[in-house]
């Protein structure tokens, strides 16, 4: 037995051999499911900061969508408070038959995102958009409110306009 030992030889009986084996076949089984923990924990960590650049790049889509919306809307107001009177003004002189056309304001605001916060602060965040208003006289059946207002962090809202 000291001769085995000191040439690293173990000397061991069928079972004895048998458990021997199973414990090594354990152990290498355990090594490949530290190691498949291993790769799945840098994949999930890949994917999470890969949505949190996909989340930043979505809410400033949908800032620009909003803006954009809320560009449209200033220049319908625009539209209906300076062009189409002007136009009317004409039609009353004689200039011409034809009544100007209207437009109708993009009531649709941007669904916000939810998802993970990003690691870096946003230098351009969205500003809070105001709810429409209801018509102030509920007898009128034809007035209604086109809320354009866009409130600015730093002053009070720029635009509405009743109709």
């Amino acid at each position: 037995m000291e001769h085995a030992i000191e040439h690293r030889v173990l000397i061991a009986t069928p079972v004895t051999l048998i458990a021997l084996l199973r414990s090594i076949a354990y152990g290498w089984q355990q090594e490949n499911l530290a190691e498949n923990a291993r790769q799945i924990a840098a994949a999930g960590r890949v994917v999470h900061d890969r949505l949190g650049t996909f989340v930043t790049h979505l809410r400033k889509v949908g800032t620009n969508l909003d803006r954009a919306v809320g560009a449209y809307n200033e220049a319908v107001g625009s539209y209906e408070a300076r062009v189409v009177p002007a136009a009317r003004k004409l039609s009353e002189l004689g200039v011409t038959d034809d009544e100007a056309a209207s437009l109708d304001a993009v009531e649709r605001r941007v669904r916000p995102v939810v998802g993970p916060e990003p690691a870096v602060d946003y230098v351009d965040e969205p500003a809070p958009v105001a709810a429409p208003r209801p018509a102030e006289d509920p007898s009128r059946r034809d007035a209604a409110v086109i809320d354009l207002t866009v409130a600015d962090a730093d002053g009070p809202p720029r635009l509405a306009l009743e109709a």
